[in-house]
C-alpha cells in the first residue's frame, strides 16, 4: 500500500511540476523548431509522470502482501530539511548567502573533520557558481542582502 501512496505522490508531484513550467519565459532560442527554457522542466516532469504510472502499475500487479518498513537515517532528514530549507531562503536572503550556508552545512554534516578548510571549501562553490551563472552565462539570480 506504500508503494502506491509513493507512487501517487510522485504522480502529483510531477503533475504539478508540469503545470509550474506553463508560467516559464518560453522563449524560443532555435526558432520554429527550437528548444526553449521550458523544455527540460517539461521533459522531466513527464518523465517523472510517465515512471509514476509505470511504478503504480508495477505495484498493483506485482506482490500483494508485501509489507513495508521505513528507516530513515537522521542524516537524510537533516539534508532534506536544508534543501527545503535553501529553496525558501534564497529569495530572502540571496543566492550566494545561501548557497554559502548551505553547502558549509551540507559540509559540516557530511564531514568528519570539521575545519577552517570547510568554510573556504563553501565559500569557493558559492562564488564560482556565483561566477557562472550570473556573470558567465547571464543567469539572473535571486537578490538578497548582499548580491
Amino acid at each position: 500500500m506504500s508503494q502506491i501512496i509513493a507512487g501517487i505522490i510522485s504522480l502529483l508531484i510531477g503533475s504539478v511540476w508540469f503545470f509550474v513550467s506553463y508560467t516559464l519565459d518560453a522563449n524560443n532560442f532555435g526558432g520554429d523548431i527550437g528548444v526553449g527554457p521550458v523544455f527540460f522542466p517539461r521533459l522531466l516532469a513527464m518523465a517523472m509522470i510517465l515512471l509514476s504510472i509505470i511504478h503504480i502499475i508495477r505495484t498493483l500487479v506485482g506482490k500483494k502482501n508485501a509489507e513495508f518498513k521505513l528507516k530513515m537515517n537522521p542524516l537524510s532528514v537533516y539534508m532534506m530539511i536544508g534543501c527545503f530549507a535553501y529553496l525558501i531562503l534564497m529569495n530572502f536572503i540571496g543566492y550566494v548567502i545561501t548557497t554559502f550556508l548551505y553547502v558549509l552545512v551540507t559540509i559540516y554534516l557530511l564531514s568528519r573533520r570539521k575545519s577552517l578548510i570547510d568554510v573556504t571549501s563553501a565559500m569557493l562553490v558559492a562564488l564560482c557558481l556565483y561566477g557562472v551563472f550570473h556573470l558567465l552565462l547571464h543567469v539572473p539570480l535571486p537578490e538578497g542582502l548582499l548580491i
